[in-house]
């Protein structure tokens, strides 16, 4: 009885930590499953963000400044603040040598690096769209990535043509929203 007492001891934080791993493949079998992508598709992208990261990580000049990536279906998303034009240019020059870079949307902007205040605005900003787009019954959107910075909403993904215009339409008429702007693919 103590023997097994015993086991059961020390084979009790171990099977708490088999709980965290069954929750969180859950949920990540969740996240996977509402993209609209395959999960091939998802794992290509999640390796060229980290490619097209660390080729941005390389360039010194870069470091002080805010470059954030978004890869979509071969597709890339450069949002942030940088200091000059230049540095703006060299962000999309490094992405170009990234294998597995379909397409760059460049939307750099030159500007000071958003605060810490203005990026959790930004963060309320954008859990209001997806809420917005959550409760619209009339057409799937889980194909659609929503990016929120300095007050401007980026949307990328896949979509047919009118579904994406109600997407914009929707977006736009979002208080707090000053500009939408849509790198998404038309299927």
């Amino acid at each position: 009885m103590l023997r097994i007492f015993f086991v059961l001891l020390v084979t009790m934080p171990l099977l708490s930590g088999c709980a965290a791993v069954v929750v969180g493949g859950a949920v990540g079998a969740a996240v996977v499953a509402s993209d609209g992508r395959g999960v091939g598709t998802q794992v290509d992208d999640r390796g060229l963000s980290i490619r097209a990261q660390a080729a941005i990580a390389d360039i010194k000049e870069l470091e002080a400044q805010r470059v954030k990536i978004l890869a979509y279906n071969g597709n890339v998303l450069l949002y942030g603040q940088v200091a000059q034009s230049r540095q703006r240019d060299m962000a999309a020059r490094a992405l170009r040598n990234v294998s597995g870079v379909n397409n760059i949307y460049n939307q750099l902007r030159i500007d000071d690096v958003a605060s810490l205040g203005q990026r959790t605005r930004d963060s309320i900003l954008t859990s209001r769209v997806h809420t917005a787009l959550f409760t619209e019954r009339d057409f799937d959107t889980s194909a659609v990535k929503v990016i929120s910075e300095n007050n401007e909403v980026f949307l990328i993904g896949i979509l047919d043509r009118e579904t994406a215009q109600a997407v914009i339409d929707i977006v736009r008429n979002i208080n707090g929203v000053e500009r939408v702007i849509n790198v998404m693919q038309i299927n």
